[in-house]
């Protein structure tokens, strides 16, 4: 999984809106936007945002 569509689906779990995921439509229409965010997020929160998503991938890749 790229760290785009980790940070997309971090997104989804985080404010409940999940549409950008579950549509191809829309995740073709997203992706540059999240993107987009996630670098802008990186300048602001170096440090935190690589161990979330990181930690993300590791319980997504998780079978329940």
């Amino acid at each position: 999984m790229d760290d785009t569509t980790a940070f997309m689906e971090v997104s989804a779990l985080l404010t409940g809106r999940d549409h950008f995921i579950t549509d191809s439509a829309d995740k073709v229409v997203f992706q540059p936007i999240a993107d987009e965010y996630r670098r802008s997020l990186m300048a602001v929160f170096a440090d935190k945002l690589p161990p979330l998503i990181e930690a993300y991938r590791t319980l997504a890749s998780v079978v329940p």
